[in-house]
């Protein structure tokens, strides 16, 4: 299985996690969870490489 694929469908699986593990119906913290996984950047950073110079 090609990393790029497995590490999207963990995402998946951890933010479906979180929505419904997590998700209350109060309604100060209605849809916060949701929010939250929906967001770029905020529950989860894309891998990245580093980038040095070799000289």
């Amino acid at each position: 299985m090609l990393p790029s694929i497995l590490a999207k469908e963990i995402i998946k699986g951890l933010q479906a996690y979180v929505v419904t593990g997590f998700e209350t119906p109060t309604p100060f913290f209605k849809g916060i969870f949701s929010d939250l996984v929906k967001t770029p950047g905020r529950f989860y950073k894309e891998p990245s490489l580093p980038t040095a110079k070799l000289f």
